[in-house]
């Protein structure tokens, strides 16, 4: 879900910034200028968009029945990133989660219950997540499981910040949401527009640097937590009579009440996780296991000659 309204949200009424949103803060940047950098991305947060992306969950299955659309779209997202030699570090989840989701999560199996379509009543499970990891293992791509209660993104945004004498692990994390400025972090959004016939555009890139983001809305990083609080977030309800073109302006002015729930989820936004050791698998790129173990899901050998 991300933070509610967390783009639209008023920079300022007057100044530099006037009449601006959080959203135009963000640079266009073209994927050809991010060559030689480094790039992390929430695997969950991917493999969930690759669904929805799709017009059917069941629009590619091996012969057994097994759903292999997940790994067709995140395999064509790896090799697309890595045409244009940007380094990528894949991180999943720790697997015991956080207290802090268990309701959202749950709040989110009622919707799917109810929902009509496949795609709305998806649900990502074990299984999803040991296909990718097999599939980034013969890619050759370094994935890391996030140490113990942390998220993928609340981690990756911890590897975009400089460290002292060596810099940065990674200089994005790639994300619909606006969770990784929250905790920190450079973001790499994607976004695709559409037209004003309704078609979808080609898919953008814009670049949000959390220096910038802090500058610009005269915040600092605790108060830019409680923002994300007030608005709603994946850890705890919005606030009462809080909106995007009022929300910075009740925070600076200390008119945010949270309570004991909302006030947890603000301080695990900014939870210092520096200590914090997360599990790290890297491989070399195994072109004759991929291709075998491709084949026996319905790949067909034409398409995979061509990509390998």
């Amino acid at each position: 879900m991300g933070i509610n309204g967390f783009f639209k949200t008023l920079v300022a009424s007057k100044g530099e910034y006037a009449g601006k949103t959080i959203l135009h803060l963000g640079k266009e940047t073209k994927l050809t200028s991010l060559a030689g950098k480094t790039i992390c991305f929430d695997t969950s947060n991917m493999i969930y968009s690759a669904i929805l992306a799709l017009q059917s969950v069941t629009g590619m299955t091996a012969a057994d029945g097994k759903i292999t659309s997940h790994i067709k779209t995140i395999m064509a997202q790896v090799l697309m990133f890595k045409k244009y030699n940007i380094n990528q570090l894949w991180i999943f989840d720790s697997p015991k989660g956080t207290e802090l989701k268990k309701n959202e999560l749950e709040k989110r199996k009622l919707r799917k219950d109810a929902a009509k379509t496949d795609k709305a009543q998806f649900r990502m499970t074990s299984e999803h997540v040991e296909d990718i990891k097999k599939l980034l293992n013969l890619l050759g791509i370094t994935y890391i499981i996030a140490p113990d209660g942390v998220e993928a993104e609340q981690f990756g945004a911890y590897l975009t910040m400089p460290k002292p004498g060596v810099g940065a692990m990674c200089d994005y994390m790639y994300s619909g949401d606006a969770d990784v400025l929250i905790f920190g972090g450079n973001l790499l959004r994607p976004m695709t527009t559409k037209t004003a016939t309704g078609k979808s555009k080609k898919k953008e890139y814009y670049a949000y640097h959390i220096g910038e983001v802090l500058e610009a809305t005269g915040l600092n990083r605790q108060e830019l937590a409680e923002l994300a609080v007030a608005l709603g977030s994946d850890f705890a309800e919005k606030c009462e009579k809080i909106g995007p073109k009022t929300a910075i302006a009740k925070v600076k002015s200390h008119n945010v009440i949270l309570d004991e729930t909302q006030r947890n989820a603000r301080d695990y936004f900014l939870l210092d996780v520096s200590t914090l050791a997360p599990t790290i698998f890297n491989s070399k790129f195994q072109q004759p296991e991929l291709i075998a173990w491709l084949l026996t899901l319905g790949f067909s050998q034409d398409r995979l000659d061509k990509l390998f």
